[in-house]
């Protein structure tokens, strides 16, 4: 082996940490493997030292750097088996294991609300119901999420009933009512069929169906379908 063959292949071995301070006044390409078994320590130019060092349990593995710098933003990733590359993060939303695209904040408030009370699932029916003579009651819908329109209908003096398909599932609805008027209340509740509520409303101090309401006296409705 010559004498310039000797100064150029060599392997340095290193039990502790490695501090080199040097003055390079060109490019240098330096073909060494470097083995520390402590720390490597990068001093800048003018202050502070960058330093690199292993996990105390690492395990034995190869980094492959890409082959640029990529843009802005992006960040690095692995493929699983040390090559890295520079990756764009995907956009959206993730909180929780919950993913998605938030297009509105009222969006988020709402999905908020619903959590916080409780109600997440359930179909709500609310609703100011009035009658006049022989007509069907008129309902003032004040909201209604059962997923489609109820219908109130007369079925004789003092007796009414809202119709929707399947809305109104056995074990699972919750019907409240009252009437805002003196002596009279209002009974309302699910029928044996998932199509209808019934609705009474009687005049408490002889126990007889009111002959009507009027639009002054409004029955308060609330339904409540559970999931």
């Amino acid at each position: 082996m010559t004498k310039q063959n000797f100064l150029n292949t060599f392997l340095i071995i290193i039990i502790g940490t490695l501090v080199v301070v040097a003055s390079v006044s060109a490019s240098t390409t330096i073909g060494l493997n470097i083995e520390t078994g402590g720390s490597l320590l990068f001093n800048g130019s003018t202050s502070g030292t960058v330093t690199f060092q292993p996990a105390s349990a690492a395990g034995t593995y190869t980094l492959t750097l890409p082959t640029d710098d990529g843009t802005a933003d992006q960040v690095l990733t692995t493929d699983g088996s040390g090559a890295l590359s520079w990756t764009t993060p995907a956009g959206g939303v993730a909180w929780g294991g919950i993913t998605g695209t938030l297009s509105d904040q009222t969006d988020l408030q709402d999905a908020l609300d619903t959590k916080v009370d409780g109600t997440a699932g359930v179909k709500v029916y609310r609703a100011l119901l009035t009658q006049s003579g022989t007509d069907a009651p008129v309902a003032t819908v004040l909201e209604n999420t059962l997923g489609g329109t109820v219908v109130w209908l007369r079925d004789g003096v003092g007796y009414y009933y809202g119709t929707l398909t399947g809305a109104f599932p056995e074990g699972k609805t919750l019907v409240i009512s009252s009437a805002n008027a003196d002596n009279y209340f209002a009974f309302a509740f699910r029928d044996g069929s998932s199509d209808f509520v019934n609705l009474f409303t009687r005049y408490m101090s002889i126990g007889e169906p009111a002959f009507n309401l009027s639009d002054e006296v409004p029955v308060n409705l609330q339904i409540l379908v559970y999931p």
